[in-house]
């Protein structure tokens, strides 16, 4: 069982870095979102149907087939056909809306602030806070000169209103004052902007289960991937790689979800922590063009079903 744990671990994992297929394009589109969580249970939805196809090339579709009455199994016998038109249909139309969908998502200057890394988000924090302790400094030293005693109502001068200090200076210093006044609240304002960002994790509130069902469609909308895992199962069977029996099946099932889960796991932490890189409207451009390839894919792929409902 080890050695079939280990083989499906090295399969699973290799087998899901070609970026060739919907699932690698939906999950690199939550990871130029920064919602890594989101685009792991994709990648684990994805590797769960992959578990479920090896299952079933061990004979686990007979256990089941067992627990089911007979009239539903005659019924499905019956109908083979057209279940699995159906099932490949519903995949096809989730991965055409998905790339509609990622189409339409647009990164705003908000979201770009929080996908960059920690020690340049600190240097912009910093930054800030030194640009806004300069400017209330100047506007103490001016106030400090020309401000009255009498009119010093607050402890820190540049704290004054506007309408206070305009009443008690001379009208020369009116521009400048409230000059340095504006340029401390726009500060103020970017600097509370940067720290809300820092709240606002986009990975905060996953939505685990909706995107684990996206990730089992997905996989679901190719036709060609059951009998795929059906003849990496036998050759792998036949060269001795993994056992025969349903057990060892098991652990390189099991294993080939994990392999694939980790590779998907290290592709949507790529992919995030390097977003700062590019700008936003470079990143919104890869949007459309990942999009776009989904699009592609899903009509490629209502082709595929049209050609063997037609066969």
């Amino acid at each position: 069982m080890l050695t079939g744990l280990i083989a499906g671990l090295i399969t699973g994992f290799l087998l899901s870095i070609p970026p060739i297929g919907p699932t690698n394009f939906a999950i690199m589109a939550k990871g130029f979102k920064g919602e890594k969580r989101n685009g792991i249970a994709i990648g684990a939805g994805a590797g769960f149907m992959d578990m479920i196809y090896v299952l079933i090339s061990y004979g686990g579709f007979a256990l089941i087939i067992g627990l089911i009455p007979e009239t539903v199994i005659s019924f499905y016998e019956n109908n083979t056909h057209l279940f699995k038109i159906a099932l490949t249909s519903i995949g096809c139309i989730v991965v055409v809306f998905y790339g509609i969908r990622i189409m339409g998502m647009k990164l705003d200057s908000a979201e770009y602030d929080r996908s960059i890394n920690a020690k340049d988000f600190e240097k912009q924090i910093e930054n800030s806070k030194r640009v806004l302790q300069q400017t209330k400094e100047r506007l103490d030293r001016i106030l400090h000169t020309h401000l009255s005693e009498k009119a010093r109502k607050m402890e820190k001068l540049h704290e004054h209103s506007e309408e206070h200090l305009v009443k008690h200076l001379d009208e020369n210093l009116h521009d400048e004052v409230l000059q340095y006044k504006r340029d401390i609240m726009q500060t103020e304002k970017e600097l509370e902007e940067i720290m809300n960002s820092a709240n606002n994790d986009p990975d905060a509130n996953p939505r685990i289960w909706q995107n684990f069902l996206t990730g089992c469609i997905m996989c679901v909308s190719s036709i060609t991937l059951p009998a795929s895992w059906f003849l990496i199962v036998s050759y792998m069977k036949g060269y001795g790689l993994i056992g025969s029996d349903f057990p060892s099946g098991l652990a390189f099932g099991i294993g080939v979800w994990i392999g694939s889960v980790s590779w998907f796991w290290i592709m949507v932490n790529l992919v995030s922590k390097n977003t700062h890189r590019i700008s936003p409207a470079a990143l919104n451009r890869l949007n459309i063009f990942v999009g776009l390839i989904l699009f592609g894919l899903g009509l490629f792929l209502v082709y595929k079903v049209f050609d063997y409902a037609l066969s």
